[in-house]
């Protein structure tokens, strides 16, 4: 069963922070441009929700997204193949890790429904300080040793850094955190989960022109309004 499927978008035009930070306007002395840049940094949160929700609409997901009927299913062999549960299906099982559930569990089951769950965290990019990459590495791990015992599966956990090239990549922007075995690609991922890599990606970036056309048309307004302050050499100069 796949989800129905939806249009979401990250597009800065939709986007309504529902704080717009001061400190944006004290930056550029103007309300209009620390508005924008708010609305910017609403949409770069809401991109990962988007990646996920694609992902989720190509992928197999787990019968009746009931995890718990799913689980007790596969202990009589019910079920096999790939299958996909999301954090929302995991806050309403027994299988909830409160404030720490992971964005997907993914099932990859033989005949008689034994086999492996991949707990992961997904990510659009790489980069990442090395706080949020403790935390990250916390929650995994906090995820695994919790349902690890509970599953009759294999249990192991990724982060992945969707758009990386490679596992190393994503290993030095997590700044050492994660080895090579506890992180992977979107291709990886796309290819547990058998869904077309370069699709995902397609979907993903539907919204970008729209975002550069509003995006230059916004700072182009706004130079207009304050030319005054701008000489030829800001334009033309290097």
């Amino acid at each position: 069963m796949k989800a129905k499927s939806k249009q979401v978008l990250a597009r800065i035009s939709d986007a309504n922070p529902k704080n717009s930070s001061g400190n944006y306007a004290r930056l550029f002395g103007d309300e209009e441009l620390g508005n924008l840049i708010s609305k910017i940094q609403s949409a770069s949160i809401k991109a990962g929700y988007v990646l996920e929700e694609i992902i989720t609409q190509k992928s197999t997901l787990i019968p009746n997204e009931d995890l718990d009927r799913f689980v007790d299913d596969c202990m009589e062999g019910k079920h096999s193949g790939i299958f996909l549960c999301t954090k929302r299906m995991i806050k309403e099982s027994n299988y909830r890790v409160d404030g720490h559930e992971p964005d997907l569990m993914i099932f990859s089951l033989n005949s008689k429904g034994r086999g492996i769950c991949h707990i992961v965290e997904l990510k659009v990019g790489a980069a990442f300080d090395t706080k949020k990459a403790d935390g990250e590495k916390e929650t995994l791990e906090i995820c695994r040793s919790a349902l690890g015992p509970k599953l009759p599966f294999i249990t192991n956990f990724y982060l992945c850094a969707f758009h990386a090239e490679d596992r190393q990549e994503i290993v030095t922007g997590l700044k050492g955190r994660f080895t090579l075995e506890e992180v992977m690609t979107g291709r990886e991922l796309c290819e547990i989960l058998s869904i077309d890599y370069d699709e995902v990606v397609e979907e993903e970036s539907r919204f970008q022109r729209d975002n550069a056309v509003y995006f230059t048309r916004a700072v182009v307004r706004k130079a207009k309004e304050k030319m005054y302050l701008i000489s030829e050499e800001d334009f033309y100069g290097e």
